[in-house]
């Protein structure tokens, strides 16, 4: 397994790198540091287990929306971030069947999503509205579910916590201030979140 997150480890640093210098690199890059934690996930989680299932498909879905994400229009986009919610509903689904506990997750998801949406929502128009606000609602509901899952898969909450980060990072480069700075510290806590979960069990 360590071979494959040294994988998506110097794919991700390579993506950053290409992002910096806007390099077509991060085409190869970006699929490499994907597929890395993809495969973290096969090696490392118990594939009988419908926990184990559930979360291998929320990481081939975010893998789809990263490819999907190598495009700069308002298409790809939207077809990234449907791959993630769908991605997130999995790990939520993952994460509640998991969860032992619902307190204090509930309240500090809710809390996280509140204080994004606020930021967020006078830089969302139009069309893209809907589902934006569509996936900050499952947003909620992922991170929540992961604390509450804590004590079983203290790596998948440590991991749902940094992937609701990256997501802020993400909504900043869309909607907010676009710019490079946002991919750079963005992408790695993207790819240090979705190896934890890969590698919670």
């Amino acid at each position: 397994m360590i071979w494959a997150i040294l994988l998506t480890a110097t794919a991700a640093a390579a993506l950053v790198g290409a992002e910096w210098r806007r390099s077509s690199v991060r085409y190869i890059a970006k699929p490499l540091a994907s597929g890395g934690f993809v495969i973290v996930g096969l090696i490392a989680l118990d594939l009988d287990s419908t926990y184990g299932l559930t979360v291998l498909v929320g990481l081939i879905l975010g893998a789809i929306g990263d490819i999907a994400l190598l495009g700069r229009g308002e298409r790809s986009f939207l077809l990234g971030l449907g791959a993630f919610l769908m991605g997130h509903v999995a790990l939520t689904v993952a994460f509640t069947g998991a969860a032992t506990a619902a307190l204090p997750g509930v309240p500090v998801a809710i809390l996280f999503s509140i204080v994004v949406w606020r930021w967020l929502t006078p830089h969302v128009k139009g069309a893209l509205r809907g589902p934006v606000v569509a996936y900050v609602l499952v947003i909620t509901a992922m991170l929540a579910s992961a604390l509450g899952a804590a004590s079983a898969h203290p790596l998948a909450a440590l991991g749902a916590g940094l992937f609701a980060l990256s997501d802020v990072a993400v909504a900043r480069d869309r909607f907010v201030s676009p710019g490079v700075a946002n991919r750079i510290w963005g992408l790695p806590l993207y790819y240090l979140a979705q190896v934890l979960i890969a590698s919670s069990g």
